[in-house]
């Protein structure tokens, strides 16, 4: 497949959110409780590793995200349509690309978890996006750098707009995928990128 030239698209959203977390002593049983609440309502994916293009469900689509650490993570939830967690198997240290099929619909992230820290209060308008039904939708790419000690961390989060390299590296490992899906922007803000690609490569609407 002919190479996308690789640029930042210009309009890129920047939102970043500094915020130190610490632990406080709170009883075992009480975070028992709670763990088992959020798992029983929310569905654990990890991503897509085979270049095969999945028959969808009728209201499903492709949800891809890039997630840059510094550290490894546990685990991020993303709520909505339905509520997902993905695992720190597609969350470690370095650059993750993670591609996985989820029903249509508006997601927010809801929390990031490292070690024993959790990150949440995430703004709703800035930290949401969609997945559209039957094609490939990017929704930023998720930076999180991170310095901390026993006592707490600090970490500077930022959702980012890199649209042109998330097209290369699906040409990359997923052509054949590509090949009959379009892929649409849909996290924060505007892009009109993915529109001028699928006009050149000819997938329908």
């Amino acid at each position: 497949m002919k190479r996308t030239p690789m640029f930042i698209t210009l309009f890129s959203l920047n939102f970043t959110l500094n915020r130190r977390v610490v632990m406080k002593g709170i009883h075992p049983l009480v975070v028992c409780f709670f763990v088992l609440i959020l798992v029983s309502c929310a569905s654990t994916v990890t991503g897509i590793k085979k270049d095969v293009d999945v028959a969808l469900s009728p209201n499903e689509g492709y949800l891809m995200l890039e997630v840059n650490t510094n550290y490894d993570l546990r685990e991020i939830k993303l709520w909505g349509k339905t509520n997902i967690v993905l695992t720190s198997e597609d969350l470690k240290s370095g650059s993750n690309y993670i591609l996985v099929n989820l029903p249509a619909g508006s997601y927010r992230i809801d929390s990031i978890k490292i070690g024993r820290y959790i990150f949440k209060h995430f703004d709703k308008d800035l930290w949401s996006f969609r997945v559209q039904e039957g094609v490939i939708s990017y929704v930023g790419h998720l930076n999180m750098q991170t310095r901390g000690n026993y006592y707490g961390v600090n970490s500077n989060i930022q959702l980012l707009n890199k649209s042109s390299f998330a097209l290369e590296y699906l040409e990359d490992n997923f052509a054949n995928i590509l090949s009959s899906r379009q892929v649409k922007y849909w996290g924060p803000g505007e892009d009109s990128f993915f529109e001028t690609v699928n006009e050149d490569k000819g997938v329908s609407q």
